[in-house]
C-alpha cells in the first residue's frame, strides 16, 4: 500500500523530471528532429552549423552541396548522392558554390546506429531527356538517314520519337524508323508515314526492352520526293537512368 509520503515523493520527482525534460528539449538535447532550410545562393566553405544528432537526412535539394561532420578535416559527403546519413555528430559543415534560387532542406534527427543510405535507385521520371536534331536539309529526291542509336543508350526507355518534314508538295515523301534485329541479323522497318508533309510519332519503349532490338542500330530515314531541297527535324523524349 502506497503511503502518503511515497505519493508526495513520486509527485515531486515527476515534477523535476518534467522540468529536466523541458529544459533538454529547449536546449535541443532531446528534440526528436530539426528541419533546417539552407539557401545555397551564398557560397560557403565548411560553414559550421551547431546541431546535435545522429541522423542527417536530405529532405529536398535542387542544387549541389557537400557536408562534413564534427571536424573540418573529416570525410566529405556529396549530398546530391546521399539521401540519409546516420552517424553521431554535434555539428556539421556545409560547402557549396553560389547557386541563385537553389536551396537544401535537411532533417536532423536522433538514431542509434551508423549507416549511410544512398538515394533510391529506382529511375526517376524527371528530368526528361529531350534531344532536338535542329534543322536537317534533305536534298531533292534524296534520303537523309539519321543514326539515333547513340541517343537511346543509357536510358530506361524512350517515351517518344517525333519527326516532321516541311511541306514538300510531293505525296511520295516519307519518314520511317527502322532497327537492326541482332538475332536475325536483318533490318526491320517499324513504322513509315508517307505524305506531302509527314508528321511522324513512334513510341519504341516496348521494343527497347527486348534485347534483340535494344542493342541494334536505330535509324530514322527522311525521303524527300520533291524537286527541291526541304527541311526536316526530329525530337527524342526519354527518361534518363539516375
Amino acid at each position: 500500500m502506497t503511503t502518503i509520503w511515497e505519493s508526495i515523493e513520486r509527485s515531486i520527482t515527476s515534477v523535476f523530471r518534467k522540468k529536466d525534460l523541458i529544459e533538454a528539449v529547449e536546449k535541443q538535447e532531446l528534440r526528436p528532429y530539426n528541419v533546417l532550410k539552407i539557401d545555397l545562393g551564398t557560397a560557403r566553405t565548411n560553414n559550421e552549423f551547431k546541431f546535435k544528432g545522429d541522423t542527417f537526412s536530405v529532405v529536398k535539394l535542387n542544387g549541389e552541396a557537400t557536408v562534413r561532420f564534427n571536424e573540418k578535416d573529416n570525410d566529405e559527403y556529396d549530398l546530391t548522392k546521399i539521401q540519409e546519413i546516420i552517424v553521431p555528430f554535434y555539428r556539421f559543415f556545409i560547402t557549396n558554390t553560389a547557386q541563385s534560387g537553389k536551396s537544401i532542406t535537411i532533417s536532423i534527427g536522433r538514431e542509434a546506429a551508423v549507416r549511410i543510405v544512398p538515394p533510391p535507385t529506382t529511375p526517376t521520371i524527371d528530368p526528361r531527356f529531350v534531344y532536338d536534331s535542329a534543322v536537317l536539309a534533305v536534298g531533292a529526291g534524296a534520303t537523309f538517314t539519321a543514326d539515333i542509336t547513340g541517343y537511346l543508350e543509357n536510358y530506361v526507355f524512350i517515351d517518344k520519337i517525333a519527326a516532321t518534314f516541311e511541306d514538300t508538295a510531293a505525296a511520295a515523301t516519307y519518314i520511317s524508323i527502322s532497327v537492326t534485329n541482332l538475332k536475325a541479323q536483318q533490318v526491320v522497318e517499324l513504322k513509315r508515314v508517307t505524305a506531302a508533309k509527314p508528321n511522324f510519332e513512334y513510341d519504341p519503349k516496348i521494343l527497347i526492352e527486348d534485347l534483340a532490338y535494344a542493342q541494334g542500330r536505330w535509324e530514322l530515314r527522311f525521303y524527300n520526293a520533291a524537286t527541291t531541297a526541304k527541311n526536316a527535324s526530329f525530337l527524342i523524349y526519354g527518361r534518363k537512368v539516375m
